[in-house]
């Protein structure tokens, strides 16, 4: 197989496999270098694809590779922490991630079902109190300007009642990576490498979730049947929820 590799500006390649490993090795491929091959549709992160050719790289017993940079070091020069390495030049930025309550790269712990659907009972709660607020609100003051025609209320509640959870959802997730009700549980939906997700991706999953819903619930029980505590919506959009420090 054949492979490219760039490093944002300039495009190497075509080089083998064993040349790929080789630059992967000598740490001339870290974990943000873009690489493809004839196999894949798109320019990838070698980070997201790592794990998959781990076997391949060559590491002696005394080696590691730097969980920050992606590079190859001897496990003496290098730090250990929950299983991973971090070589001597990222180590300061490694510590801090820690002190700050940094989700690392490698080491995610995943929210469950059971704190998943606290935070969903906070939600519905939020939803159910702006949805009845907002339309006691408007029936009452469509009542004092147009008395004589009320019939267009009940149309806009129903629209507000049906575009409301829509708009709360995609929002919150996408600009703030959670709704109030995770954050309060200390949830955060993500990419599986750890990412922030996109506004389109946050309300495919809104719609995803309606799906594991209809299906009597049966995708939210997913959750826990895998080790990552994916949802079937969390596999429809290729998302992860997990815990955070609050």
């Amino acid at each position: 197989m054949e492979w490219y590799y760039s490093d944002g500006k300039n495009q190497f390649g075509p080089v083998s496999d064993e040349e790929f490993f080789s630059l992967i090795n000598n740490g001339e491929i870290g974990f943000n270098t873009l690489v493809w091959n004839e196999k894949m549709t798109d320019w990838i992160e070698f980070e997201k694809i790592k794990n998959t050719i781990k076997q391949e790289i060559d590491l002696s017993n005394d080696e590691g590779l730097c969980s920050e940079c992606g590079k190859k070091f001897f496990k003496e020069e290098m730090i250990s922490y929950n299983n991973i390495w971090v070589c001597s030049n990222c180590k300061s930025l490694f510590i801090q991630k820690i002190k700050e309550g940094v989700n690392l790269k490698g080491i995610f712990e995943y929210g469950g079902f059971w704190i998943r659907a606290g935070a969903k009972f906070i939600d519905f709660f939020i939803i159910y109190f702006v949805q009845i607020s907002f339309s006691m609100l408007f029936a009452f003051l469509s009542r004092i300007a147009l008395p004589q025609n009320d019939n267009y209320v009940g149309y806009i509640l129903l629209f507000f009642f049906a575009l409301f959870p829509v708009f709360y959802s995609t929002f919150m997730i996408g600009r703030f990576g959670a709704t109030i009700g995770k954050m309060a549980c200390g949830l955060r939906v993500v990419r599986p490498d750890g990412s922030k997700i996109e506004y389109w991706r946050a309300l495919g999953r809104y719609f995803g979730e309606l799906i594991s819903g209809l299906i009597l619930g049966i995708g939210y029980f997913l959750a826990a049947t895998n080790e990552e505590k994916c949802t079937l919506h969390d596999m429809i959009c290729k998302t992860r929820v997990i815990k955070i420090a609050v």
